[in-house]
């Protein structure tokens, strides 16, 4: 997405039915100046954590105790898939 603008544009406006230009101004918020999805792995603990704490200030997950996220989360496809790519990207804040 980060690395093909005019290509990701061009798919999300099918997608959509959105006009390009549209699509344009939303690339430019999203991913250039606020670059709000993640890369490579892109599940990072604290956003995880971030998440689960979230869901349980506003009663989406019962009375209960927040689940493990270890338990809960299992990193090795996306891993083995960063890693078929060539390995995670680095150099760039939102690479991580």
């Amino acid at each position: 997405m980060y690395e093909h603008k005019a290509e990701t544009v061009k798919i999300v406006a099918e997608a959509t039915g959105f006009e390009p230009a549209v699509i344009e101004k939303a690339y430019g918020t999203l991913l250039e100046r606020n670059a709000v999805f993640p890369v490579n792995q892109g599940l990072e603990p604290d956003r995880l954590e971030y998440t689960v704490g979230r869901m349980k200030e506003l009663g989406l997950l019962g009375g209960g105790a927040a689940p493990d996220l270890s338990r809960v989360v299992d990193r090795g496809p996306i891993d083995a898939a960063v890693e078929k790519l060539g390995g995670p990207l680095e150099g760039d804040e939102r690479w991580r």
